[in-house]
């Protein structure tokens, strides 16, 4: 639920409150895509300015973020640290990064299989 109500947060302060018809987009991660559309749709409804959710991987959306065609980005991936140093030099914008979900992998072996253990090396071998 802290996800939840801190992801609301954030969708909701990135309204510029000057123009409440503006409509911001969210281009990126396919991953949390939906997530972040399900927020926006809750947004929607009680608000005139708008958020607009696209998909499209969180490659080309950090491609457009830098190239400043986008404002606005969800990745599944932390921008490496040149990323946000070209736009804010680039841009004269600070770049801010909040972190609205975390997601993780657990890894099930068969008891049959009388592995009791895998190192990392062997978890990414099997990926």
């Amino acid at each position: 639920m802290k996800n939840f109500i801190l992801s609301l947060f954030i969708l909701s302060s990135c309204v510029n409150s000057n123009n409440e018809n503006s409509t911001l987009t969210f281009k990126g991660s396919n991953t949390s895509s939906k997530f972040v559309t399900d927020l926006s749709k809750i947004y929607n409804k009680n608000r005139s300015g708008k958020i607009k959710v696209e998909g499209g991987g969180s490659e080309d959306a950090i491609k457009d973020f830098i190239r400043g065609d986008l404002f606005y980005l969800n990745s599944s991936r932390k921008l490496k640290s040149f990323e946000i140093k070209y736009v804010e030099d680039l841009h004269e914008k600070k770049v801010k990064e909040v972190i609205i979900a975390l997601d993780a992998i657990a890894i099930i072996v068969n008891t049959r299989l009388g592995i009791s253990e895998l190192n990392l090396t062997q978890i990414e071998n099997i990926f």
